[in-house]
């Protein structure tokens, strides 16, 4: 085994855990609602912040040492901002479609929001605990390049790509006290790890990502509070877990301004902003006839798109509100009424917006709203080779990165869909190289 491909084990620290932990209150409502979004938190949070970094201009070359102030969340899977071969015309080409390099033989300077970071493994189990497969760790250029950046036992999950792009969080989830850790993508090292507790995972902080931001306890349908570590585990910040005009925090997923001053998590009411120093800055309060708000990603950086449920339906379906992190307003983006599930996350395009409906189990149908509110379907034909259902991850250059096969344990692929031509590229998994992305 070369170094380039490093055998990654995480540390298992004995040391007692001092995590904070909670009453388990069941509100079985609340609980599910929390359930649901928490699946999509988890894949929204690994692309969203760092695509507004990266447009504002709050990238990092390097992760030696860096000095910035703390800032939030980062992205485990980043979109094309340009489809062709060569980032620039002084810059090597990029590895061709379908070709597999080792870590060294990584342009660190082209990697941007055009490159994504994904688990795969060879085997697939039906039916089996995915913690049963090792994984290999990629990063994937815009055409479809891989580099194998690390290999991973079982139960290694990828959690948080860093905003600097040179980092990322890995879970240990083998054993029943699950370890956190931080990999350093150039080198192949671990840098930091800790027990996680009962503790949820946010987000890194902003602008570069020298912290972690949690809610706890991670367990049960309610939280206590919020709580900011640094990348050694060693407790930095509290914040409080609820606020008077909005009601409980709901823990599923926040997001920090580029500039890392601030951030804005969902709650039962609306919407909460907290400064990085533990103060409320502002609530906002939820639009007319809805509830249970949760924060998916920022639109930009004075914006935050927002899904709140439907009061007094059955089902309660979610529409999707873009609310400014400054005044307050909500601006609606979509008018779904019960039995319809709603919409789970939604992206700006050239053609308007991009969004997808949310359905029972997986991804629902792909649509693009215009700017007068009408709504069209995008055909998504997959290859035999290729299951669904599919997710939507993430917009950028008029391309959608999608994963395939998000409902159970089945094989499933990272796609990238021209939304022009409606030409699909696999990236990664079935229809490529076989196996699964986790």
């Amino acid at each position: 085994m070369t170094t380039d491909r490093p055998q990654v084990q995480l540390p298992r620290p004995d040391a007692n855990d001092p995590t904070p932990t909670g009453p388990n209150r069941s509100t079985s409502r609340r609980r599910r609602l929390r359930s649901a979004l928490l699946v999509i938190a988890a894949l929204v949070l690994v692309v969203a912040t760092g695509l507004v970094a990266y447009r504002l201009g709050h990238r990092s070359r390097s992760v030696s040492s860096p000095t910035a102030p703390a800032g939030a969340g980062s992205s485990a899977v980043q979109a094309p901002t340009s489809r062709s071969a060569a980032a620039s015309p002084a810059a090597p080409a990029l590895l061709p479609h379908g070709q597999e390099a080792p870590r060294s033989a990584v342009p660190w300077d082209q990697v941007d929001e055009a490159w994504q970071l994904s688990t795969w493994s060879e085997t697939v189990t039906t039916g089996a605990s995915p913690e049963t497969n090792p994984r290999v760790l990629y990063l994937v250029n815009p055409i479809g390049g891989r580099y194998r950046l690390a290999d991973l036992r079982p139960g290694t999950v990828l959690e948080l790509w860093s905003p600097d792009r040179r980092r990322a969080i890995l879970q240990d989830l083998a054993t029943s006290r699950i370890v956190i850790s931080e990999l350093d993508l150039v080198t192949g090292a671990t840098r930091h790890s800790f027990l996680l507790g009962n503790r949820h995972l946010l987000g890194y902080t902003r602008p570069v990502g020298l912290a972690l931001l949690f809610s706890y306890p991670a367990t049960g349908a309610h939280i206590q509070g919020l709580q900011r570590l640094g990348l050694d585990g060693n407790l930095q910040q509290d914040f409080p877990g609820s606020a008077e005009a909005v009601g409980e925090f709901n823990g599923a997923a926040a997001f920090y301004r580029a500039d890392g001053a601030q951030f804005v998590i969902g709650a039962e009411h609306g919407l909460a902003v907290l400064s990085n120093t533990g103060s409320l800055v502002r609530t906002i309060a939820p639009p007319a006839g809805t509830n249970y708000c949760f924060a998916l990603r920022l639109w930009n950086d004075d914006e935050v798109l927002a899904a709140c449920s439907l009061t007094g339906a059955t089902p309660s379906p979610q529409n999707l509100y873009r609310a400014s992190l400054t005044t307050g307003t909500a601006i609606r983006l979509t008018s779904a009424v019960a039995p319809d599930y709603g919409f789970t996350t939604a992206w700006p395009d050239a053609s308007g917006i991009v969004a997808q409906r949310a359905a029972s189990c997986g991804g629902g149908e792909l649509v693009r709203i215009s700017s007068t509110g009408v709504i069209s379907p995008i055909p998504l034909v997959l290859v035999a080779t290729v299951q669904g259902p599919a997710r939507l991850l993430q917009v950028v250059a008029n391309h959608a990165i999608i994963s395939t096969g998000s409902c159970g344990p089945s094989e499933r692929s990272l796609l990238s869909l021209d939304l022009a031509s409606g030409v699909i590229t696999v990236l990664l998994g079935p229809g490529l190289n076989g196996g699964t992305v986790w």
